[in-house]
């Protein structure tokens, strides 16, 4: 096993360049409080070591917490797709604009100039707000909370849908349009949610449906990025791509960073969104029938979803994956969530999933707490990895995947698992600690799993499929409830 630096890549070190609320550059170094990246937890003792680690268009990846982390030399292991890097809150504003009323945040949101600071002073300013400009990399357009402020940005008679909505709710308070880009919000409370949608996003949702419908595996695998192995540079041509594939304009949005909010009543949810930042915030407190805590669809790719606390979504009565912590879904790949906690949802409730295509992802150092289910990949992820996080209190299972497909007799390219990296996971107080339907090519090292149901047809494919338990080739047993860890962790 070769260690490797967490693989954060450029979207870290603009989170590092964003600086406000909590989120300075001493939180990638590990001296402060609530620091960003991975926290090993009480009696898991990481791998040490060092390396370079790998390049993406040129940038070496950065490391985090200055610890180091087994998973490189795997099967499936990608670096995030590299953005260009951005300034975030490190570069002198262009222009300070001081807002105290609604009518002024209106002003000032409706032609905003690259560079501007938007601060608002401690109040309560009317929704909702729709945000079509953008700033640039080098100078984006921020909304902060002025020193010592308190500001509060809601929408007064909110529609909310029905607990029975099996669709995403995109009535938000915030919403970025028309592939609005390079903007910062931090410090705010939102209550009502935050939408990030690209021109044409429609278009990619309904061509990705029509191909999962008609089991066209081949042409979904055919987006470049999407086919293993894994290629995160060729995810850059996505909106060329799909421009040809629907005959439509596309603007993905790019680089949104959300940083230190409070999010109330409604999630983010997002629509090819790219290069984006999401940390620091907590999202708590989430309607019924209004979609998970955090939400990424539609080819989002390389965002880095870290350090966020996440609780107290309600109960859909129609879907479960109404109702989940953070979800990536509809081919959202080339995303890393690190250091974020997922607790106490509702019944059903999965604290981080991936759905419907969603690969390549990195899921690392995070915790899911008294949940249903802790960390669960669902239909066709491919080359997703999952390291170094805790599952505590799953009434159903800790880590589970592709169920679904338990009863196939062999793993299907159209909705199975593949190429999955779980290492250096633990799973304590769960009803089962791990379960598994259907997979091929996976790799399972060094976790603490001692309650195990793999399934019949599973397990005996497993050598051929190429899947792999602690570096053999034999499958897990099952082991009734109650039974010792199968190891210990890394």
């Amino acid at each position: 096993m070769t260690p490797q630096t967490l693989p954060l890549g450029r979207p870290a070190r603009r989170l590092a360049a964003a600086g406000a609320a909590a989120l300075a550059l001493t939180a990638l170094t590990g001296t402060t409080a609530g620091a960003i990246g991975p926290r090993p937890v009480s009696g898991q003792s990481p791998v040490s070591g060092t390396g370079s680690g790998p390049t993406v268009d040129g940038g070496t990846l950065g490391s985090v917490g200055g610890t180091t982390y087994p998973s490189a030399a795997d099967p499936g292991w990608v670096p995030v797709t590299a953005a260009p890097p951005a300034a975030g809150l490190t570069a002198l504003p262009v222009r300070i604009v001081r807002v105290a009323t609604t009518a002024q945040l209106t002003a000032a949101l409706a032609a905003p100039r690259p560079g501007d600071r938007i601060e608002l002073a401690t109040g309560t300013y009317a929704g909702p707000v729709t945000l079509k400009g953008s700033g640039t990399a080098d100078h984006p357009v921020v909304v902060a909370a002025a020193a010592g402020a308190t500001p509060v940005i809601a929408t007064p008679n909110q529609r909310y849908p029905s607990c029975g909505a099996t669709g995403p709710d995109e009535d938000k308070t915030l919403s970025f349009m028309q592939g609005a880009s390079h903007w910062v919000l931090t410090g705010l409370t939102i209550r009502g949610g935050v939408k990030i949608s690209s021109l044409g996003a429609d278009e990619v949702q309904n061509w990705q449906k029509a191909m999962i419908n008609t089991h066209n595996w081949a042409a979904r695998r055919g987006v470049p990025g999407a086919s293993y192995p894994a290629n995160p540079a060729a995810s850059r041509t996505l909106r060329s791509y799909f421009a040809g594939v629907t005959g439509k304009p596309l603007a993905p949005t790019q680089d949104i960073q959300l940083l230190g909010n409070t999010l109330t009543g409604k999630g983010v949810f997002g629509r090819f969104s790219e290069w984006g930042v999401i940390a620091g915030n907590t999202i708590t407190d989430i309607a019924c029938g209004t979609g998970p805590a955090l939400w990424l669809a539609n080819y989002s790719h390389g965002n880095l979803i870290a350090d966020n606390d996440v609780s107290h979504v309600a109960t859909s009565t129609a879907s479960h994956y109404m109702q989940e912590g953070i979800r990536l879904g509809n081919g959202s790949d080339y995303n890393v969530v690190a250091g974020n906690k997922v607790h106490d949802l509702d019944r059903n409730g999965r604290a981080f999933t991936t759905d419907q295509d969603s690969s390549f992802n990195l899921f690392t150092s995070n915790v899911a707490d008294n949940v249903t289910i802790g960390f669960n990949e669902q239909q066709s992820g491919w080359g997703n990895t999952w390291t170094l996080n805790v599952a505590n209190r799953a009434s159903s299972a800790a880590f589970s995947f592709r169920m679904e497909d338990v009863r196939l007799a062999a793993p299907s390219k159209d909705t199975s698992s593949y190429y999955t990296v779980v290492t250096c996971n633990i799973a304590t107080n769960s009803a089962v600690d791990l379960q598994a339907g259907a997979m091929a090519g996976a790799t399972f090292r060094g976790n603490s799993f001692g309650r195990i149901a793999i399934g019949q047809a599973l397990a005996g494919y497993w050598s051929g499929q190429g899947d792999r338990w602690n570096d053999t080739s034999l499958a897990p047993r099952s082991t009734p409830s109650g039974s010792a860890p199968a190891a210990t962790g890394c």
